[in-house]
């Protein structure tokens, strides 16, 4: 898991997506779209998903959670500040994580 940033000219501004790779291959699974500013990407312990920051509609970053097994990403937190990092528990089960700020 990595985040892969990429220019964009017309804006102005450098655009993250979260990439897999396979490492015996080399291929590469694009997981974000349309996320320009997604950051720290954490696992769940047991592998199946994947928390990550992002901006919200108030341009406040906050935690999303995505199962690997296809779906979208949904929000967990709406902190009015925001957060700045995803703290996963050693158990995390489903959305039992937290945002700190």
């Amino acid at each position: 898991m990595l985040v892969v940033s990429r220019p964009n000219f017309e804006e102005n501004r450098y655009e993250n997506q979260l990439v897999v790779v396979a490492i015996p291959t080399g291929a590469q699974r694009l997981l974000t779209y349309e996320r320009p500013q997604v950051q720290h990407p954490r696992w769940s312990p047991s592998g199946d998903g994947l928390a990550f920051l992002d901006v919200d509609k108030n341009k406040k970053l906050q935690v999303f959670v995505m199962p690997m097994n296809g779906g979208d990403a949904k929000r967990i937190t709406n902190t009015p500040r925001g957060v700045k990092t995803v703290c996963l528990a050693s158990q995390w089960r489903g959305h039992r994580l937290r945002g700190r700020g």
